[in-house]
């Protein structure tokens, strides 16, 4: 009887590892990949097309005439081309991002640029992605220099904390901690049989030491996984594009206003019919922005079809 009791309690733990391994295959089969790999900090590189396989001539040529444009200093010709291409191929392309960042930085609106290396640091991958992380950190930097008085003031301020949890659940990425939980899972699995099904106490013991030494870890990198998947779901990020925006009290251009800082990563709570996105500033501070000053991160709606909010 009692080996039947241990058997039957393993199968949760089976079916939570099953899960997490179908879980696992589909995220492999979707994560995406960069068409191209821009050189240089703040440049592109001229020999590649960062459009699908797909693409025509005609694109190539888009691009490759974006590209002259910029190296030869005319970012806002470079920007259109870019966004010309960028309407004829369906979803966002992360080295497009990542140029379009480029020409947004050397344009001055370093918002946008923010937005769009996040952009590309979250969809791209090798070269892109540590090319973009490289440009994101130059452009806060930038962004410090820019507002630095009026930081030191206390007119404006870079509260980028999303709370406890959030903090907590983002310390590891979910396929370190789902690897983690899915590992001590099948070794607690392993010994639970040895367990249930010995018929020496020499093996007996051992495996109820183990059992036992691998549930801590086990339940807490759990913890750490679907947490994670939580956070994931339900804190949808943006970024404060434009160098005028401000938390209203309401959805309201009437409403009392304090400015936010462009740059500024916003956790994004609802849309208004108005015009208007609730958004949470660090911990605490709810209000509302008007739609253009704020772009959500996330694949949906990183398209660079249509330009950023002015």
């Amino acid at each position: 009887m009692s080996r039947v009791f241990h058997l039957l309690s393993g199968i949760p733990l089976a079916t939570v590892v099953g899960g997490l391994l179908l879980v696992s295959t589909s995220l492999a089969a979707e994560a995406p990949g960069p068409a191209s790999s821009p050189v240089g900090g703040q440049t592109q590189a001229r020999d590649r097309n960062p459009f699908p396989l797909a693409a025509t001539a005609t694109l190539s040529d888009t691009y490759a005439a974006a590209n002259n444009a910029y190296f030869d200093g005319e970012y806002k010709k470079a920007e259109g081309l870019y966004l010309q291409g960028a309407k004829a191929v369906h979803g966002p392309v992360p080295a497009l991002l990542y140029n379009l960042g480029n020409c947004a930085f050397n344009l001055g609106r370093l918002g946008e640029a923010t937005y769009y290396f996040r952009m590309a640091e979250m969809l791209g991958h090798g070269d892109v992605k540590e090319r973009a992380q490289a440009n994101g950190d130059s452009t806060r930097r930038a962004l410090l220099e820019k507002h630095r008085k009026q930081i030191e003031k206390g007119i404006l301020r870079y509260d980028e904390g999303h709370g406890v949890w959030y903090a907590l659940f983002s310390m590891v990425g979910p396929l370190v901690s789902g690897g983690a939980f899915l590992l001590f899972s099948l070794v607690m699995f392993a010994a639970l049989f040895v367990w249930t099904f010995s018929s020496t106490e020499r093996r007996v013991v051992p495996a109820r030491i183990m059992f036992f030494s691998m549930l801590a870890p086990a339940l807490v990198c759990g913890f750490l996984y679907f947490g994670r998947a939580y956070v994931d779901r339900h804190y949808r990020l943006g970024i404060v594009v434009t160098d005028d925006a401000g938390l209203r009290d309401a959805p309201s251009t009437e409403a009392p206003t304090n400015p936010i800082p462009e740059g500024l990563e916003v956790r994004i709570l609802a849309h208004n019919e108005a015009g208007f996105v609730k958004v949470q500033v660090g911990e605490s501070r709810i209000g509302y922005v008007l739609d253009r000053e704020a772009r959500a991160l996330d694949a949906a709606t990183a398209s660079p079809g249509t330009p950023a909010p002015r």
